[in-house]
């Protein structure tokens, strides 16, 4: 999509070029000058039309209705949350090929130890969302107390919605039941 706008800024940068090159060339110093005035306005407020869409496109999601948050938690777990499960906040992001989401649960004991057995091992490291670098894009709720919090990591995410790679990581409070769960998605 950005090398689409960005063709599109340069054909207008192109013909008004190709416009003034014709002016100057006809000796016609007057429409030239207009021609570098229109081809300046034209393109600067098509390269702001495009960053406004991009951006509009491409900002982050945080769904807050529970139909929303059901939805993002079956976005990287295939299935709308089981009973013992509540979604209490969640954040996703994509941009052109990669996706990233947050989200934060509500588990009973059976469900964060259903969710570890999920593929999840004690990490080697301190996971990247978990190191207090979460990114520009985190939520500004995304603050885990990770000295309170067992830590674990699957390298080998789900697949599921056709991503090729894919890494996810967990920190559980177990005394709060909570999960703090981050995931990384790319094609």
């Amino acid at each position: 999509m950005t090398v689409f706008f960005a063709l599109i800024v340069c054909g207008v940068f192109g013909v008004g070029l190709i416009v003034t090159i014709g002016a100057c060339c006809f000796r016609n110093w007057r429409f030239a000058k207009w021609s570098i005035v229109a081809t300046l306005a034209a393109g600067s407020v098509t390269a702001a039309a495009s960053c406004a869409i991009i951006g509009f496109v491409w900002r982050p999601y945080d769904p807050v209705s529970p139909t929303e948050l059901g939805e993002a938690y079956r976005a990287d777990f295939g299935v709308l949350p089981p009973p013992g499960i509540s979604v209490i906040k969640a954040r996703q992001v994509v941009l052109g090929d990669a996706g990233r989401q947050w989200l934060l649960l509500k588990a009973s004991p059976e469900e964060i130890n259903r969710h570890i057995a999920m593929g999840f091992t004690a990490p080697t490291r301190v996971p990247d969302d978990f190191d207090g670098k979460a990114g520009a894009n985190a939520p500004g709720w995304w603050t885990p107390p990770t000295s309170r919090l067992q830590l674990y990591e699957n390298q080998n995410w789900s697949k599921a919605g056709g991503w090729t790679e894919s890494r996810a990581a967990l920190g559980v409070d177990r005394g709060a039941g909570l999960i703090w769960f981050a995931a990384d998605k790319m094609n």
